[in-house]
């Protein structure tokens, strides 16, 4: 770590959600911040830094515009180093932008085909509001450890949309409903996303389905709480009902 401080700097250190896991502020010799860094010191998430590194190099790279991805300054066994972006904070943050959405379409179209009858592609995996970073020229998409390239056509902008309702309280429940419908603002993200992919957005409602039983299935989301998995049931619930 230290090779990565500038002459005079220091560094500030803040666990993360997973035991073991670190984010690492960078400073120079006045305090400002010029770098940010990733570390796991676990073997067992190691791996992770691993897949966000090579998503990074291999595929985020291809993200159209407005999105871009942060960029890798160096990587080591256990280490990411990014630049620093200096964000803007959102009045709206739950709320997902039409050109960002229909841009995440695009970028699972650049790998789509079908897989047993589904579209797959490649996905973020976890495009939650709190890694897409408002720069005041463009979006930058953070966090790329649960990369995905076999991911169902749509998750980017369903997760999105369930973890802004379950972690900030909106899009509500009716809004939801209404954007599967074609309606709203959540129904111009989906359209958004479904015109850069190139399907059609009757798509949409069952592919929410799919991605509900997605997330709620602990072989392909080990990380999900009990909590998130017992929201994504009453979603299904609420969508049949």
């Amino acid at each position: 770590m230290s090779a990565h401080v500038p002459p005079g700097g220091t560094i500030a250190v803040w666990r993360t959600v997973h035991p073991r896991r670190y984010v690492v502020a960078i400073l120079d010799r006045a305090g400002n911040a010029v770098a940010l860094a990733k570390v796991a010191t676990d073997e067992l998430d190691r791996p992770r830094l691993a897949t966000e590194r090579r998503a990074i190099e291999r595929a985020a790279v291809l993200l159209p515009p407005p999105l871009r991805p942060p960029r890798l300054l160096a990587a080591e066994d256990g280490l990411l180093v990014y630049e620093w972006i200096p964000y803007k904070l959102r009045p709206r943050p739950w709320f997902l932008p039409a050109d960002v959405a229909r841009a995440l379409g695009a970028f699972f179209a650049l790998t789509m085909r079908e897989t047993a009858g589904e579209l797959r592609g490649q996905a973020h995996g976890d495009a939650a509001p709190w890694n897409l970073l408002w720069t005041g020229s463009d979006w930058v998409l953070v966090d790329w450890e649960v990369f995905l390239d076999e991911a169902p056509i749509f998750f980017d902008v369903f997760h999105y949309l369930v973890q802004a309702h379950a972690f900030l309280g909106r899009p509500r429940l009716e809004e939801l409903q209404e954007g599967l419908r074609g309606d709203g603002w959540v129904g111009q993200a989906l359209a958004a996303y479904a015109d850069g992919a190139g399907v059609p957005l009757a798509l949409a409602a069952p592919s929410f389905r799919r991605y509900l039983e997605h997330t709620s299935s602990p072989a392909t989301m080990r990380d999900m709480s009990a909590e998130s998995v017992e929201l994504r049931h009453r979603l299904r619930e609420a969508m049949t009902s």
